[in-house]
């Protein structure tokens, strides 16, 4: 992750919300092990968009839509 990070000229949490997004694919053998990302795929268009959106200041479109984002206040009509 953090070749990637330097190879792309972001940081270490850059590339792992690309890869939590899917738009950077990556492979991790078992859970809690380094993830394995593929130095062609550092040039797919879709990772290149999000890099030159960081590089410009902004972050770009959240793949999570605001229904699936966990309430933290509850309507007092819902009781």
């Amino acid at each position: 992750m953090q070749q990637a990070a330097s190879a792309l000229g972001v940081s270490d949490a850059v590339v792992r919300r690309l890869v939590a997004q899917e738009t950077l694919p990556a492979k991790q053998i078992v859970k809690f092990a380094p993830w394995m990302i593929e130095r062609i795929h550092l040039d797919l268009p879709g990772v290149r968009r999000a890099v030159r959106l960081v590089h410009s200041g902004r972050r770009g479109p959240s793949r999570m839509p605001n229904e699936a984002q966990a309430r933290i206040f509850s309507d007092l009509d819902e009781n």
